[in-house]
């Protein structure tokens, strides 16, 4: 056996299975639901003299046939902050998920809304079920027209919503 077909041998298994590594990583969220569930402001509730004031809120839609998201979100302001709250979320599972809030209105294009401004509220904590996520002090909602989950890894949106203010 020729020294050049030892040495495939040798390096064909560490490949092969450093490629089925990065497959399960990469499609293996798209095989279960992470569901949370915070506590949520509801609004039927609110009385007038409450400190809760809702700034905008808005509907996830499905970005396509593969990537699917519904729900609701509401941007509230109280007394310890500015808040984006989802309820009754869901959206296709992936790997890497971010919630962010983006200028980009009516966003259709994930490559142009990556280099849109947005603000990144970390990690999405489930694809299913109400959960909530300060914002910065300093966040103006006037600036802001759209609430996207991007996978980065695939550089996709999955659903999107428009801030309705």
């Amino acid at each position: 056996m020729s020294k050049r077909k030892r040495m495939m041998y040798f390096l064909l298994p560490p490949i092969g299975l450093m490629f089925f590594g990065i497959t399960i990583y990469a499609f293996s969220p798209i095989l279960y639901n992470n569901t949370v569930d915070e506590p949520v402001i509801d609004f039927t509730s609110i009385q007038k003299d409450d400190t809760v004031t809702l700034l905008a809120n808005g509907t996830f839609k499905d970005f396509d046939n593969r990537h699917k998201g519904s729900g609701d979100f509401q941007i509230i302001k109280t007394s310890e902050g500015i808040f984006l709250q989802l309820t009754n979320f869901k959206a296709t599972n992936g790997p890497n998920l971010k919630l962010w809030v983006s200028e980009y209105q009516n966003p259709t294009d994930s490559k142009v809304v990556k280099n849109t401004p947005y603000v990144s509220l970390g990690k999405l904590k489930g694809n299913i079920g109400n959960q909530s996520y300060k914002l910065p002090d300093d966040f103006n909602i006037e600036s802001y027209h759209s609430v996207i989950v991007y996978c980065k890894l695939f550089r996709v949106m999955f659903t999107t919503a428009e801030i309705n203010k």
